[in-house]
């Protein structure tokens, strides 16, 4: 005998997809930030005679948050399974948001020699596992509470929370000088 399924609530689908929205738009603010920050970051803390290598160094740091991501989305979704989505997500936005403060209180290679880039390695990584698993995480909570109707739109809202702060930020032009 079948069970009937239980309508998800209209206003929990739309408050669902809001935050995913919102979430998934934090975090790339943050990883976008970071990205246009390497310029001043690279020789706090990879300082050389050549400029170029603490840039690709810092690249390189930035490609670690993106690397573990997926980590993140596997570990997340495990949990959410497990104790529920709404935890892990309050779990993930608060690894996110604890990453980050971590990032902003980093000590430069001027005090700590080595380890401020090690450090600052740790902390992109931690950034990545918890935004992998915030953004899993939020896509499928906002699938599970969407209806047939409104399906497609509302899980639509967290991948275009990331699209909306990549294209809202101010780009370099690329046009020729006059």
């Amino acid at each position: 005998m079948n069970s009937p399924e239980i309508a998800p609530s209209p206003s929990v689908a739309r408050r669902a997809s809001l935050a995913g929205f919102f979430g998934t738009a934090v975090e790339a603010y943050d990883f976008m930030v970071f990205t246009f920050l390497i310029a001043y970051l690279s020789p706090l803390f990879f300082p050389s005679d050549n400029p170029a290598a603490g840039v690709l160094s810092s690249l390189a740091v930035l490609g670690t948050g993106f690397l573990a991501r997926p980590i993140g989305g596997i570990v997340f979704g495990r949990i959410g399974d497990r104790y529920g989505r709404r935890f892990a997500l309050i779990v993930t936005i608060s690894g996110m948001g604890g990453a980050t403060i971590l990032m902003g209180l980093l000590p430069t290679h001027a005090t700590v020699g080595i380890m401020a880039p090690v450090l600052l390695v740790l902390t992109r990584m931690l950034q990545g596992f918890f935004a992998g698993g915030e953004q899993m995480g939020s896509a499928t909570f906002v699938a599970e509470h969407a209806s047939a109707k409104n399906y497609g739109i509302l899980s639509a809202m967290t991948p275009v929370g990331f699209a909306s702060v990549a294209l809202s930020l101010p780009w370099p032009s690329h046009s020729p000088p006059p």
